[in-house]
């Protein structure tokens, strides 16, 4: 994983920011900063306010508590709003909004004022790989041509954050892991502060130094990529980033008993109930005649297999199959945990 830059003078910051739309609070008391060179992910439902967010951080929208601040300074509080092209803030977005009369190259010189500015869009169409395509239109690009031209665009203009608003959602799978790549490694090169908001959980893992869960407006959990995966602080969380089982169990003796096994409690009482959340590949399992677990049925998925389980309890769940090749309904076992690859939540 690549580090996390070293903490000092954040590129963005936003401190406990509210945003009031037709009178329905769609960001309430959002809190967060940006490292000069770090990519962080903001991760939620549709609905969620992420995109409202960056609006509000490239000046689109007002807010009504908190405030926003970039290295110029304040730019968003109550009353004040400093006009968008007043910050240097680059903006990708879903639809990559290319002016179809504009050929690649105008496309990309669109909003330079140096008077090289040809020189820089010439160069910025070879970074991203399009040298010998700047006269063409964006309807003779493809997909992902036009969202590279976007991306040239927004960098063009040596921006110190980079907004990118679900900016890889309209490419289909196989191409959009390819640009995601590329257009990462583009961004570590400029050393740019980046905030991309998306729904794709894959997207997040692959992009992010840290990822932001949002819901209903508010931020559920931060951290790096593998924490939130694996350690999730809430069922919300842990379902947007994939997969997760949801277990009950009760303290005793420093253990929660469930139907999948016991896991280690620390210092939390005997007697209370939790909520265990694991994900189905920290669970293998493991053939045994005399097992409490059954097998549902088998489940083949992106080249590995997982079995749909229950428990003596009645309690289902899935898990991985590990290296057994076939695992048939009605196969009776137990299943193997992995260490500190699970969350713990006190009822």
């Amino acid at each position: 994983m690549t580090a996390i830059p070293d903490q000092g003078q954040a590129a963005l910051e936003i401190r406990e920011v509210s945003c009031v739309l037709g009178g329905a609070t769609i960001l309430r008391d959002v809190s967060l900063s940006v490292q000069p060179g770090e990519i962080v992910v903001v991760l939620g439902r549709s609905g969620a306010g992420k995109s409202t967010l960056l609006r509000t951080l490239a000046g689109f929208e007002a807010i009504a508590h908190g405030e926003i601040t970039l290295k110029q300074g304040i730019v968003s509080s109550p009353g004040v709003i400093v006009p968008p092209e007043r910050r240097n803030i680059g903006i990708v977005v879903q639809s990559f909004a290319l002016f179809p009369h504009l050929t690649a190259m105008q496309n990309v010189m669109f909003g330079l004022k140096d008077a090289d500015r040809a020189e820089t869009a010439r160069r910025w169409l070879e970074r991203v790989g399009l040298g010998d395509r700047g006269t063409a239109y964006p309807h003779e690009l493809s997909g992902g041509e036009q969202q590279r031209i976007a991306l040239a665009r927004a960098l063009a203009r040596e921006p110190e954050i980079v907004l990118l608003d679900e900016a890889f959602s309209s490419l289909d799978q196989q191409l959009r892991q390819t640009v995601r790549g590329e257009t990462k490694q583009l961004l570590r090169e400029t050393g740019a502060a980046v905030l991309a908001v998306t729904h794709d959980p894959d997207e997040a893992m692959e992009l992010a130094d840290r990822i932001i869960v949002m819901d209903a407006g508010q931020i559920l959990q931060a951290g790096p990529p593998e924490e939130l995966y694996w350690q999730p602080q809430s069922v919300t969380a842990a379902r947007l980033l994939g997969e997760i089982n949801v277990l009950r169990g009760e303290v005793r003796e420093g253990v929660a008993a469930t139907s999948a096994g016991s896991f280690p409690t620390g210092d939390l009482p005997d007697g209370i109930s939790v909520t265990v959340l694991v994900r189905p590949a920290a669970m293998r399992f493991r053939e045994d005649p005399a097992g409490p677990i059954e097998v549902i049925g088998p489940r083949f998925q992106a080249g590995f297999q997982q079995l749909d389980v229950v428990g003596s309890n009645g309690e289902r769940m899935r898990v991985s199959a590990g290296n057994l090749a076939t695992v048939e309904a009605g196969t009776r076992g137990v299943v193997e945990l992995s260490v500190n690859r699970y969350s713990l939540l006190p009822d």
